[in-house]
């Protein structure tokens, strides 16, 4: 979950038309008829359409059915906060679901702390989307609202299908960052693949991805261990869907795949939780599709220009902007605040 976007500007050319920045939340009907809750850039060109950057074309939504029907593991990214990133999840898996796929859902948002949590929740004949969220304590979790993920919930529910945590433990993720991955059980680093030193390669990406995801505001020093966690929770990830889906096809409650739940930089194709499950559980390439949901840029698409082709993911799903906030700007407050505290009370 990386707060910033490198800093963009968000200015939009002269030529388009000025949306509101300040305009009152309400959902809003795009050019498709879909109804937004986000509330900014509606009208802009991309918004609704998916994207296949490796063909360098729009694809309708028939044909990208087809694509995420056909895939053994499913990867949905996110930014976290963005309401209409989890109603489109919850929309993918429900038109897997009713095409005939029983496919595992595995949540980044759920760690393997609150792995028991959810299967008692599972096992119960109350079980309710509503009381998920408290079940697994959601609220104080540090995620978005319960709100927002409750759709995807919702759906599979609906199907019954079965749902993993896929997130490193709080314990687990300060071990790694303060100590390194030999601070693992032997028995889980072995299953994720990390008994080898990770390649140079995915390192310096992975430090390249947290130094632009916090603005170029974090320390050198801090670089390092926060790259290794990256990694070790994409490892976890990518075990989690193979364990759920079962080796032979025939996995947990009849699951044929696994859908994941998680924040767009953990789907990359090049170094994220895709390259885990090539690199460590020998999963064909054809066999995973990473879908990322990305908010509409305000500077580019106006005067007809198509998105980048040199994008990590087989599809884009572009929607309106939830804000037309600079990230940075925000993240850049919350440095000055924390410093402010720490000068104010050392211990």
């Amino acid at each position: 979950a990386l707060p910033g976007t490198g800093g963009a500007s968000f200015s939009r050319p002269a030529n388009a038309l000025a949306p509101t920045a300040l305009a009152p939340y309400s959902p809003a009907p795009g050019a498709d008829g879909t109804v937004w809750q986000a509330p900014h850039l509606t009208d802009h060109p991309w918004a609704g359409r998916l994207w296949s950057p490796r063909e360098g074309r729009f694809v309708d939504q028939s044909e990208a059915l087809e694509r995420w029907h056909a895939a053994r593991f499913v990867l949905l990214g996110e930014n976290h906060g963005h309401p209409d990133h989890h109603a489109l999840q919850a929309l993918i898996l429900s038109r897997m679901t009713a095409a005939g796929r029983r496919p595992a859902v595995v949540w980044e948002m759920i760690d393997t702390t609150r792995a028991d949590a959810l299967a008692a929740w599972q096992a119960s004949p109350a079980a309710s989307a509503d009381s998920l969220g408290p079940a697994l304590d959601w609220d104080a979790s540090g995620w978005p609202d319960w709100a927002l993920y409750q759709p995807i919930a919702v759906a599979a529910l609906a199907a019954a299908l079965p749902m993993r945590a896929g997130n490193l433990s709080p314990d687990q993720v300060r071990s790694i960052a303060r100590e390194g991955l030999d601070s693992l059980d032997p028995a889980l680093r072995t299953a994720l693949g990390l008994d080898d030193p990770l390649p140079p390669l995915l390192m310096d990406e992975h430090g390249a991805a947290v130094v632009e995801g916090h603005c170029g505001m974090i320390p050198p020093e801090a670089t390092p261990p926060m790259a290794r966690v990256q990694a070790a929770r994409d490892a976890l990830m990518a075990h989690a869907m193979i364990t759920a889906t079962g080796r032979n096809g025939a996995g947990e409650n009849g699951a044929d795949g696994a859908v994941l739940i998680a924040g767009s930089g953990h789907i990359r194709r090049d170094v994220g939780v895709p390259w885990w499950l090539v690199r460590q559980h020998s999963v064909g390439e054809d066999d995973i599709l990473a879908l990322a949901l990305r908010s509409v840029p305000p500077n580019h698409g106006w005067n007809g220009e198509d998105p980048a082709t040199d994008s990590p993911f087989d599809l884009v799903w572009y929607t309106p902007a939830a804000t037309l906030e600079d990230p940075c700007d925000t993240y850049r407050e919350q440095l000055e605040r924390l410093r402010q505290r720490r000068s104010e009370d050392p211990s």
